[in-house]
């Protein structure tokens, strides 16, 4: 089966984040299974047009990304995307378009046509890009973006998300979060979508053995340091007495990450940039507990699956595809968003608990095993083609 992946970045380009990784896994464990891959992404600041990767061609087109007037670019993504897609398809056709996101929607209008099955893969909503915005509003600069948001908000809620979403033979939710959503905002029938979860199978080996965790007293934080992460609580929590005796690990970059250094100089909080996976790995392992203290709402948040494949607890607001991960009481805490004293106390009350620490961490690194392998993700996307053939 030959299979066409439109996604709008890669791990080909600078930046790239937990999508991009995801969409590699999904696409090299593909091609490990005997499917002919081909990923087709906007060229941007990478090199080379074409690369091949782990048995995956990926095709790279010099083309501009944007919603508005698109109709009058010839470079834009949109219009680029489809003239190169019939090249390849005209060659070799393709049997399924998947699209990551709306990626691929201008190929997903033209399905019947081109006589191929469409899977879209969504990982969140427009509408809960702009609850993400309307909960980080501190000043005249926030709400001057949220103008601007709302207004590309509503051209792609009325016109792309609805063209993607109508023109997919199958649409493919990460979360049930994301499932609901998208029935709330466009009211498509249930049946059209089905909850396929993230999966990861890199830190399952770092993990097999769980009599390798050693406990200690630290918190970690793995993820981009933007405010809207929610990262700016961590110098009020570490200036607790309370906390005088645990540090915090941070992992990751961004822009808010020379403001959060500056007000976390007196505490025990250590700042390690971005760093490779097996680097990253090496903390997730020789840690103790995961915070997540997020005001954006995502899908589903692909860095809680990476702790509990460490077997860590975690203790995070409510927010998004959050509570798919995360079983309240079971596997960590969630936390009503924005209720920081509870936030800080469900902390607190994990590291101070051996006895509960070491159950959550089991119950965590069961629940890693049993739902988010990547090979049972993999299991899924495959019945999926298949019955699309049939």
């Amino acid at each position: 089966m030959r299979i066409a992946v439109f996604a709008k970045a890669t791990t080909h380009h600078r930046g790239y984040g937990g999508l991009e990784t995801l969409n590699k896994n999904l696409c090299d464990g593909l091609s490990a299974r005997g499917y002919d891959v081909t990923v087709f992404s906007p060229k941007n600041d990478v090199q080379a047009d074409l690369l091949n990767e782990s048995g995956v061609k990926y095709v790279f087109i010099d083309s501009t990304y944007r919603t508005l007037f698109q109709g009058i670019d010839k470079k834009n993504w949109y219009r680029r995307s489809l003239e190169v897609f019939r090249e390849y398809h005209a060659k070799t056709p393709f049997d399924v378009v998947v699209s990551q996101s709306s990626a691929g929607v201008s190929i997903f209008k033209q399905r019947k046509e081109l006589g191929i099955k469409t899977v879209g893969i969504s990982h969140g909503s427009m509408l809960s890009e702009l609850q993400t915005r309307l909960n980080n509003i501190k000043g005249f600069k926030d709400l001057f973006q949220l103008l601007r948001d709302t207004a590309f908000t509503f051209v792609v809620f009325f016109g792309r998300q609805r063209d993607y979403v109508f023109n997919s033979d199958k649409l493919v939710a990460v979360s049930s979060y994301v499932k609901q959503a998208l029935v709330d905002e466009t009211y498509c029938p249930q049946e059209l979508i089905q909850v396929i979860h993230n999966g990861s199978g890199y830190y399952q080996l770092q993990t097999a053995d769980y009599s390798e965790k050693k406990f200690g007293k630290r918190f970690l934080y793995v993820g981009q340091v933007f405010k809207e992460k929610g990262v700016d609580i961590f110098p009020k929590l570490f200036s607790d007495p309370a906390y005088k005796d645990f540090g915090l690990d941070v992992v990751g970059s961004g822009e808010y990450l020379d403001k959060l250094k500056q007000d976390s100089a007196k505490l025990n909080i250590t700042f390690h940039g971005k760093l490779a996976h097996d680097q990253t790995a090496r903390w997730f392992i020789n840690s103790d507990v995961f915070l997540f203290p997020t005001r954006r709402v995502e899908g589903f948040p692909m860095v809680l699956v990476e702790a509990m494949f460490a077997g860590l607890p975690i203790v995070a607001f409510n927010m998004g595809g959050v509570a798919d991960a995360v079983v309240d009481g079971q596997t960590g805490f969630l936390v009503k968003p924005g209720d920081f004293g509870t936030f800080k106390d469900r902390a607190l009350r994990i590291m101070s608990d051996p006895e509960l620490r070491e159950s959550m961490s089991r119950a965590a690194l069961k629940k890693a095993h049993e739902e988010y392998r990547l090979d049972k993700m993999l299991d899924s996307y495959e019945n999926l083609f298949k019955e699309l053939s049939l």
